[in-house]
Parts: C-alpha cells; structure tokens; sequence
C-alpha cells in the first residue's frame, strides 16, 4: 500500500482501488472518499502548482475527458490538488499513474464469467455505499463479468487475454512566451499520445532564460502569465530536462510547429545548451493541405472544425491537447475506413529540424541561350500560378504568428 499527501486529500493505493480521503471543507464538498478501480484509470491531467495558485493531477475514469479549469478543478471528485510544496509527493503519484495507464493499455481487465480473480495482497476497504463510487464487494450476479486489476506476474496473465491498441504516438506541445523573444519561454504544456489515445497531459511554469525574462503587456494579456507567475518556478533549463524525459524518440506535434520548435533552440541557445535536433511535425501546415475551405487555420478554427474542444486557448497544456486531438482527427480523415486502424505520421506530416531541414525547391529554369541569340523576357501562361513566395507565416518569425 502507497500513499501521497495532497492539498486537502490523502492518496492511498491498494492492490485493486485508488482510494482519496478528504478532510475539511472539501470533503463536505466532494465527500469524505471516493474509490476508483485501478483498470478505469484510462489517462490524467497534470497542472503544476505555481507561486500563487495550487496544481492538480486529474484523473480520467472510464475514458478521457478535457483538461479542467482552475475554476472547477478544486470541486472535481477525481482530481487531487496540490500545492507548491508537495510537489515531490506530486511528482510520485504521477510516476506511478504513468505505469498503471500504461500497463491498462496493454493487459485486458475483465475476466471470462466464472474464473477466479487473483487474490488481492491487502485487504478490501471498507467504504460506505453512498461515497463509494466504485464498488468494493463482489460484482451482482446480474453482471456477466467481473472487473478485478491483474498484477504482471506471467502465472496469472496467462489468464487475461492481451488486447493491444494499435496507432500513432507522439507528444502534443506548445509554449507560451513572455515576450517578443521567441527564447523567453515561460510555460510548456505537453499530452503524451500512446496508440492513438491522449493518456497524460503536463503543464509546467518556467522562469525564462536570463536575457530574456522581461514579460511585456502584450504577451501577458495573450496567456495571462506574469513575473509573479514564474517567480518561484524552476529555470527553462530544468524543465528542458523534465520535458526530454517524457518526450524521449517519440516526435513532437505542435500547431505552427516552427515556432514552437525555433522556441526551444533560441532558449536553448541562451542558456548555452546544446541543441539537439527532434523530429516533429506541424498540423498548421497538414490542416492547410487536409481542410483548404476553412477561413484561417488558427488552432481556434482548425478545432472547431474537427469538433476538437479547446476550453483554454493560449494555456500551454490546453493548447498541446488540441495539437494532439487535431493530429488525431486529420489522420482519422486520411484513414480509407474509420475502422482501420489510425496510420503511423505519414512522411508529408513529418518534419525535419531546421539544421536539417531539405532546401527550399525552386521553380526550374529556362536552359541558356544559344551564342549569338537573344533571350526572350520569360512569360507566364495566364492559367499557369506565379511562383509562390516563401510561407511567411510559419516561419515562426514574429511572435503574434497567424496560424496560432
């Protein structure tokens, strides 16, 4: 049995159950527990706390579900807030969450009517029907099966027929900056894809390189983030470091990705660290190709269009989350059946890093003249398009870019 402290809430894990005992105002509130069952803990949300407001790990039962806002959060029955000082414990619990989401993914929970589930190694617990709502007792008769977690050891799983979910994996990421500077990053938002499925989402503050730390009117009316905000934060140089830990070989998908991608090179850049190319991609551009009638292809629109929810554009998390569900959503589109199973990132939504980046084509010219003849002025046919001009507005160059 583990346990994590939360702000207001203890966190204990049984061999079957994730149990949360509030005390005080919230659990009048929200009630004095609640039970949830190891196998429907499908994915979770991350907000880390900040100097002036506490952070959160939220949990998706049964299936995924948005990101919540600050304000609904606190009330949430399957979210437990922390604050700025019980980050470790927080940090624990996550780690552990990563490990039961993704052994959920992998091992099929319910058991075939009649066989025995393995004996859990403690004890039930005791929770009064009307807070529980998970229950603890054996499931009725009327019910074909029953749910029971597996623990991996190979004599029982040969019990538990493998079901394993085939599709993309990636990591949706944004940043959000504090000024003009595309190196002033002081806030990255992250959502791990695994199979075709978001299952973590992480939103981290960050105090800007040194340089690059002053935050300007306009980029704070945009994100609503401060000096205050960042003051207690750890450097762009640690989340970097906690950021490359979850990324890991896995590509990067971000809306206007050249932007978010020149972000870290420049920050990077600013603290000395060598930049190491990443593989990513940019639904900005795929969305230009895949829904050429949409008016603009801003991540407000582009979601929109997909039915991709975006409850807080410009909140990093938030705006990671969308990046994600609107790469899954254009390769749903590409996909010949829905039921087919979701392609591997094709190469024209790839992208290499700019170090490596092909040369720009250019239109082909007209072979040299002859010695001794003059070259006519070159014509265009009236149905022939002019050579397009370089796409400014994924370069990334200005902070205020179209596309995000």
């Amino acid at each position: 049995m583990s346990q994590w402290q939360g702000y207001g809430a203890m966190v204990t894990i049984t061999g079957e159950h994730l149990v949360i005992d509030r005390s005080g105002v919230l659990s009048v509130t929200i009630g004095r527990r609640q039970v949830i069952a190891l196998p429907d803990v499908v994915s979770y949300h991350v907000k880390q706390p900040s100097l002036l407001s506490n952070g959160w790990v939220q949990l998706c039962v049964g299936g995924p579900r948005p990101v919540l806002g600050r304000g609904v959060a606190p009330s949430d029955p399957h979210t437990v807030m922390f604050k700025r000082g019980q980050r470790q414990q927080m940090a624990t619990l996550v780690a552990y969450l990563q490990q039961v989401v993704a052994y959920n993914q992998q091992w099929q929970r319910p058991f075939a009517a009649g066989a025995s589930s393995p004996a859990s190694p403690v004890a039930p617990i005791s929770v009064p029907p009307r807070r529980a709502e998970v229950p603890v007792s054996a499931a009725p008769q009327e019910e074909p099966v029953a749910k029971a977690y597996v623990s991996p050891p190979p004599a029982v799983a040969q019990k538990v027929s493998v079901q394993v979910s085939t599709g993309p994996s990636f990591v949706g990421f944004d940043v959000e900056t504090a000024n003009g500077a595309r190196g002033s990053i002081c806030a990255i938002g992250l959502s791990v894809v695994t199979a075709g499925r978001v299952t973590a989402t992480h939103s981290w503050l960050c105090r800007p390189p040194a340089g690059l730390d002053r935050f300007e009117p306009g980029n704070s009316r945009i994100h609503g983030l401060t000096a205050r905000d960042v003051a207690g934060q750890p450097t762009f140089r640690q989340r970097l470091a906690d950021m490359l830990d979850i990324v890991g070989d896995l590509p990067l998908i971000a809306h206007n990705a050249a932007f978010d991608i020149g972000a870290l090179r420049e920050a990077s850049a600013a603290e000395a660290l060598s930049w190491s190319p990443l593989t990513y991609g940019c639904t900005l551009i795929w969305s230009r190709s895949e829904l050429p009638e949409l008016p603009n292809h801003k991540l407000p629109t582009v979601a929109a269009a997909l039915g991709v929810p975006l409850l807080q554009h410009h909140d990093a998390s938030a705006d990671a989350t969308a990046a994600a569900e609107i790469a899954l959503g254009l390769m749903r589109r590409r996909a010949p059946r829905p039921s087919t199973p979701l392609p591997q990132l094709p190469e024209s939504f790839s992208a290499a890093p700019p170090s490596k980046r092909p040369p720009v084509p250019r239109p082909p010219t007209a072979p040299a003249p002859r010695r001794g003849c003059r070259q006519a002025p070159p014509r265009h046919h009236r149905h022939q398009a002019p050579t397009p001009t370089p796409n400014t507005r994924c370069s990334g160059t200005p902070w205020s870019s179209p596309g995000r």
